[in-house]
């Protein structure tokens, strides 16, 4: 569901290049938007960027990178604010009961899932000796 000037941009429109090697430094990339996602209004998808099925984008958000599934990012650069949420669209002033306080009065879709977080590589951390050796030669 795409709310109000959105943009979708796989490419910069203009090339960027590095003036000793000359190559282009902003090469197209693909967008991925999966199933049931929700883009408010003005929200932004740049090249690279991957939303997972069910998630939401709040307003005025710039997604840069990948958003898992059934979660809510916002800002920019966006960042995931909340895992494990569900979304429907029934109209709230014209579907009985006009309030929906809980879940229990939607119709409820098959993209209710749990955020299902990519594993990442363990971090590399350098050992403080190590990180001194380097300042020291740094500085030299």
């Amino acid at each position: 569901m795409f709310a109000s000037q959105n943009q979708v941009r796989a490419d910069d429109g203009h090339p960027i290049f590095d003036v000793r090697s000359g190559e282009r430094v902003n090469r197209a990339r693909s967008v991925h938007i999966g199933d049931h996602v929700w883009l408010g209004f003005g929200a932004i998808v740049l090249a690279g960027a991957q939303i997972g099925s069910g998630s939401v984008v709040g307003a005025a958000s710039i997604v840069t990178r990948r958003i898992p599934n059934n979660a809510v990012a916002v800002g920019s650069p966006a960042k995931v604010v909340r895992r494990h949420v569900a979304w429907e669209r029934p109209h709230l002033g014209l579907v009985p009961p006009y309030c929906k306080a809980d879940s229990s009065t939607v119709t409820k879709s098959r993209y209710w899932s749990m955020t299902v977080e990519e594993e990442r590589p363990p971090r590399f951390r350098m050992a403080k000796a190590a990180l001194r050796r380097m300042r020291t030669l740094r500085r030299r």
